[in-house]
């Protein structure tokens, strides 16, 4: 038996190097060429080989990020992001284990640009990361003329290492790079040369390249909001029982405050104030409307509103509510931050995230500019005119958020129009992606920050409150209606500002039908005879907007507006057809 050993293990090993030796995972070839044309633009054909031992169905091939008209044996294919590059997928061809091959094309646009000493550079990315190993190959690099500078190679992911891996040689307008050891797994390389200028005259030396600070700068700012508003903003849903009643203590004015903690609504805090019996509304035949004060506010309402009360009328018994003053003081109520202790003191500011928002359509319009006009001082001027441009459309787009509470038909189409406005440019401009992502981000911040921020249990129970009250206003039938309009005659005037404050006025008065209601006891039309609430409603609301109206030009330019609420004269109301009689 002894002597039967050594010949046993001799037999084993001479079978063992009979069988097939099993060999790594690796390319084993790797050809690409790179031809640049005269506008600095790449076009790239790579063949490569591969050998697998284990199926892989993840295997894929990375090309730069702006690679474009990507193709597969010479099949259209579509790829997927990964940080600086695109992946190419080779599930298809790679089967069982073993080898494999395909020929990968694609175009890049102009590598070629232009330093401050004002000679040309070409960076062409030439190996982008894969996944394998490569144990040989070759890359031939054409040039549209002669050039004279020596090529530098680099990798970008092992940094140090590969001169001693690279055989480099030049000719007429020509470099070749061959792998003499074997390119580790996910090396880059880079070849940069300075070229004559005469070699690219596409090449316009004053092209403005903003995606190298813009493109960045907005997924940055995208990515920082998203971060803001889970830890410091998100605020739960609620789900309001139905209710008839408003928030116990709170006006009409004060229920946005309720919802999206923005500052206080003056108008329909007046309308509130009336239909408590504070002040009696007056429509005059010049078109003003004036606010008679019927007795004053003492302690049984709030510090704030006695605050508002005071300020508004002072020692006068009556107040011009279409006058500058009224508007200047609107606009001051509109900017207190008045919570009533609604909002926690841990919870985020909304202005943080319009502001990033903001930051984000900066970024976006700067690109649309540039991509419209691509060269010289014309790019910048409309970069930085798309800029201001998109700051302004992105704050636009965000109030939109506002829709989700209070619905708004004017709103909704001006919000329309700066979505459809930037998609628009964004095509033309060969912007798309940055375009889509600028309204979808915008929407969604404006969204996001709807609600204001995070609340105390009180402030929970007023958005609560107020949302029961809102769902009650758009769903309560009319039999019911009719019920309590017998039982109160003004049960649709003590109603009315809170449906306009919570964006259901129209809704409202229209389960009315052609019921018809007696005299608003808060507002003097001049009008006989009864009318519809719908008919009401419309005196109502568009007397509200008369006293928003010099508000609203404060908001869009404090200089113009001072001009505007001095020299614009008061706009007539329309009444409507039939007897008219002052009250």
């Amino acid at each position: 038996m002894r002597k039967l050993t050594p010949i046993l293990l001799l037999a084993i090993l001479v079978l063992a190097l009979a069988l097939p030796v099993r060999a790594d995972s690796a390319a084993t070839g790797l050809d690409v060429t790179a031809a640049v044309s005269t506008d600095g633009s790449v076009t790239v054909t790579v063949l490569l080989t591969a050998h697998l031992d284990l199926p892989d169905s993840d295997l894929t091939f990375p090309v730069p990020a702006g690679a474009k008209n990507v193709t597969l044996n010479g099949n259209g294919v579509k790829t997927s992001r990964s940080g600086d590059t695109q992946l190419v997928s080779l599930a298809g061809l790679t089967g069982d284990s073993g080898n494999f091959s395909a020929t990968i094309g694609y175009t890049l646009p102009s590598q070629v640009a232009y330093r401050s000493d004002g000679k040309a550079q070409l960076t062409l990315p030439l190996l982008s990361g894969f996944n394998l190993p490569i144990q040989s190959g070759t890359f031939r690099v054409s040039l549209p003329s002669a050039f004279t500078a020596k090529p530098v190679f680099s990798s970008g992911y092992y940094q140090t290492g590969i001169d001693g891996s690279l055989k480099i040689s030049s000719a007429v307008g020509s470099v070749t790079a061959t792998i003499t050891g074997t390119l580790r797994d996910r090396e880059t390389l880079t070849m940069t040369v300075e070229a004559p200028t005469e070699l690219f005259p596409e090449v316009d030396p004053t092209a403005v390249h903003p995606e190298k600070i813009f493109s960045p700068m907005l997924m940055i700012c995208a990515g920082l909001a998203l971060l803001y508003y889970i830890f410091f903003l998100r605020f739960p849903l609620l789900f309001p029982e139905t209710t008839a009643d408003p928030p116990e203590g709170i006006t009409a004015g004060e229920l946005p405050t309720a919802l999206t903690c923005r500052g206080a609504d003056l108008t329909l805090m007046v309308l509130s104030w009336a239909q408590l019996g504070y002040i009696l509304i007056y429509l005059e035949e010049d078109g003003r409307v004036t606010l008679h004060k019927r007795m004053g506010m003492g302690n049984e309402r709030s510090s704030f509103e006695q605050k508002c009360f005071r300020r508004l009328f002072a020692d006068r018994p009556m107040v011009n509510a279409t006058g500058k003053s009224y508007a200047m003081l609107a606009d001051q109520v509109a900017r207190m931050g008045h919570y009533r202790g609604w909002v926690d003191r841990r919870s985020g500011r909304k202005d943080v995230l319009q502001f990033l928002g903001r930051l984000m359509g900066l970024a976006g319009g700067v690109l649309i500019g540039c991509g419209l006009v691509k060269n010289g001082i014309p790019a910048i001027l409309m970069g930085v005119l798309f800029g201001i441009l998109g700051m302004y459309s992105a704050g636009k787009i965000q109030e939109a958020g506002i829709l989700l509470l209070r619905p708004n038909r004017r709103l909704a189409l001006e919000t329309l129009g700066y979505c459809a406005a930037i998609l628009i440019l964004g095509l033309i401009a060969g912007q798309t992606g940055t375009a889509v992502l600028l309204v979808l981000g915008e929407l969604l911040l404006g969204a996001g920050g709807a609600f204001g921020g995070r609340r105390t249990q009180s402030g929970k129970q007023a958005a609560a409150q107020a949302l029961g009250l809102r769902k009650y206003l758009k769903t309560i039938n009319r039999g019911e209606l009719q019920r309590l309009s017998r039982r109160n005659p003004n049960f649709f005037f003590d109603l009315y500002p809170y449906a306009i404050a919570l964006g259901v006025d129209r809704a409202f008065a229209r389960q009315f039908g052609a019921m018809r209601l007696p005299g608003c006891p808060y507002l003097t039309t001049g009008m006989d005879g009864h009318m519809t609430a719908g008919e009401w409603g419309r005196w109502i609301s568009e007397t509200a907007e008369d006293m928003d109206r010099r508000k609203e030009s404060l908001k869009s330019g404090r200089l113009r507006a001072a001009l505007n609420a001095l020299t614009a004269p008061a706009e007539p109301r329309r009444k409507p057809k039939g007897k008219q009689k002052r009250r």
